[in-house]
């Protein structure tokens, strides 16, 4: 098993740091903005965009505290399970993870196979007993001393450090960052980060989630800056959910760009910069920094 900070800290040093990528598109030239993509999606086809960020420190720690089990939290269709799963394989960790929705198993889709294939232990729950997580573990494990625990999408302190090295890596003073939003945290490392290095920046969040307002309230208790800002119209409907529009837009921006994104994420989140240049809200003569944080099709 590899059990020394740096190794654990390099483990994707080749890939490191993420390249920075100025995006050719019609629709940014024309208003005039410059845009710059942060390529975290190229650090691992698997441990993919802010999954490795936001595992990293956490694995240091787990490793630091003599732990050996990693226990996680995911739906059917989380991209952070079998990042988990992947890193956990690799470094001779024990992985478990309760799945919401009691229904699924194993064979549902590509994700849970694969983290099955990754020797992760999957717990399939009813979804309203999801929702206590800490009574799951205490059911299952009985507070055993091995068990170290990573919160759903790898949320928490340590998630949002690893975040924070998105933007130690990048040297442009942005007018405007902006990233998709689940759980807040990737978006509360980013901002801690900004405000450190740069003057006047905005951290812009694209909610991919619907009816998820109290989401700021998780994210002030990692970053109780003001150099933040939500945006909650871009969901197309809620989590995973997504339309004709939403697709062409998908299908346009890759042909034009020949960069991949996804429904789930980072569609909705280059969908929503679209409409923010068109009415105006990025203006001529700005720089912006769009953090691409991978994620893999799941339709």
């Amino acid at each position: 098993m590899l059990t020394s900070k740096n190794t654990i800290a390099d483990f994707f040093a080749d890939k490191l740091p993420s390249p920075l990528q100025k995006v050719n598109y019609n629709i940014y030239s024309d208003a005039g903005i410059e845009v710059y993509i942060k390529r975290d999606d190229l650090i691992d086809p698997i441990v993919s965009g802010n999954k490795w960020r936001k595992i990293k420190y956490t694995l240091i720690d787990c490793i630091q505290k003599s732990k050996n089990h990693i226990v996680t939290f995911g739906g059917a269709y989380s991209n952070h399970l079998p990042a988990v799963a992947k890193v956990c394989n690799a470094l001779g960790l024990k992985s478990t993870a309760f799945v919401r929705g009691d229904e699924l198993t194993v064979n549902s889709n590509s994700h849970l196979q694969y983290c099955n294939s990754q020797g992760m232990e999957l717990i399939f729950v009813e979804r309203h007993l999801y929702k206590n997580k800490r009574e799951l573990v205490q059911q299952y494990y009985n507070d055993a001393n091995n068990i170290y625990l990573v919160d759903e999408g790898g949320r928490g302190e340590l998630g949002a450090k690893g975040c924070e090295d998105i933007i130690t890596e990048t040297d442009i003073d942005f007018d405007h960052i902006f990233v998709c939003v689940g759980t807040g945290t990737t978006l509360a490392g980013i901002a801690n980060a900004a405000a450190h290095k740069f003057s006047n920046t905005i951290v812009n969040g694209i909610v991919v989630l619907k009816g998820a307002e109290e989401i700021e309230k998780d994210i002030k208790e990692l970053c109780p800056l003001n150099n933040w800002v939500l945006h909650h119209d871009f969901h197309f409907g809620g989590y995973g959910k997504t339309n004709n529009e939403l697709d062409n837009f998908i299908e346009k921006y890759i042909l034009e760009t020949g960069m991949h994104i996804e429904f789930a994420y980072t569609g909705k989140m280059f969908f929503g910069i679209e409409e923010l240049t068109r009415t105006n809200y990025l203006k001529s003569g700005q720089k912006v920094l769009v953090v691409h944080t991978g994620g893999v099709d799941s339709k």
